[in-house]
This record gives structure tokens, C-alpha cells and sequence, in this order.
């Protein structure tokens, strides 16, 4: 009788390790991949509709602003030519009346830049988003979810592939790892 022929069980072996490994790098793309797809940065389009939404919210508030402002001026009794006197708050053109000699609040004059000169803000601002150095365009915000959600599906079929490796080596006496 014969010495039993180890070789048949060397291949299954290797086999398996090498199923194993392509498992485990495809694995690691497909995570290198998700992580991209979240920290890559936003593409101009999403920026300059993030811009726009900001511009038209602050024109928006500013608007109601000016309104009150506006009203408060047509109610004063006082208000004529010779009595109109801005620090008395009559008329507010850069945000809530403030206590003499101090300055109106930034996001006060933001929403009142917004308010008065909103389409060549917005202009401006979509020409320096175009100008803008960025190290590549990424997925449009709302496409992310998405691509994230299938490269997860994939991911949890590959790990639920390698456990299903592992543990029918193990049961037929292999060890991988």
C-alpha cells in the first residue's frame, strides 16, 4: 500500500486562502470606496445651491426686518424730515437696533447684504465657487446615500461569504485566518 497523496489537500488548502485573500482585498476596496464617497468633498453644484439656500434664507429674514423697520418709521409720529433720526430706531438697514456706539452683530449685517444686494451676491458667490481649488468633484449630496447604502449591501454579503469560509474550514478541521 501506497503513501496517501497530500497534494489534493495542499490545493484544496491554497484554495481556500486564496478565496479567503480575494475576499478580504475586495473587502478593503469596497470600504476604501465607501469611505471616499463620505469624506470626499462636496461638488460645486452642491455648493453653490447650499450658498443660495443660505443667501435667499438671510434676504428672506432681512426682508421681514426691513418691513418692521419700515413700519416702525411710518408710525412714529415724529418721523418727518426734520425729527428723522436713525438712532432713535426708526430705520434699521443693518440688523436689530443696538445700544449706542455698539455694532450691529455680523450675522446682522450678513442678512442685510443678502436682503440688499442678494443677485450680485449670488453671482459673486458662484463665481468663487467656480474659482475654487478643489482636489476633485465628488458625488452630488444627494447621490451619496444611495452609492453608500449599495457598497454596504456588498460589503455585508462579502463578510457573511467569509465567515461561511472560515467556519466550513474550521468544521473540516482548517484552519484560516
Amino acid at each position: 500500500m501506497g503513501l496517501f497523496d497530500f497534494s489534493l489537500i495542499r490545493r484544496s488548502v491554497q484554495s481556500l486562502e486564496e478565496r479567503l485573500k480575494a475576499l478580504r482585498v475586495e473587502l478593503n476596496d469596497l470600504q476604501r470606496q465607501r469611505s471616499q464617497i463620505l469624506s470626499a468633498p462636496m461638488n460645486r453644484a452642491d455648493i453653490k445651491v447650499l450658498l443660495n439656500d443660505w443667501l435667499q434664507a438671510s434676504a428672506s429674514h432681512y426682508a421681514g426686518h426691513l418691513q418692521a423697520s419700515l413700519q416702525r418709521l411710518a408710525k412714529a409720529p415724529h418721523a418727518g424730515a426734520q425729527n428723522f433720526d436713525s438712532s432713535r430706531g426708526n430705520v434699521r438697514l443693518l440688523g436689530a437696533a443696538t445700544n449706542f456706539g455698539e455694532s450691529p452683530a455680523a450675522a446682522d449685517m450678513d442678512r442685510a447684504l443678502c436682503g440688499l444686494f442678494a443677485a450680485p451676491l449670488a453671482q459673486y458667490l458662484a463665481g468663487a465657487v467656480d474659482a475654487l481649488d478643489l482636489p476633485g468633484e465628488g458625488l452630488p449630496m444627494k447621490d451619496r446615500p444611495a452609492a453608500v447604502e449599495k457598497l454596504d449591501h456588498r460589503i455585508a454579503t462579502l463578510m457573511q461569504e467569509e465567515a461561511s469560509l472560515i467556519e466550513q474550514a474550521r468544521e473540516a478541521g482548517i484552519n484560516l485566518q
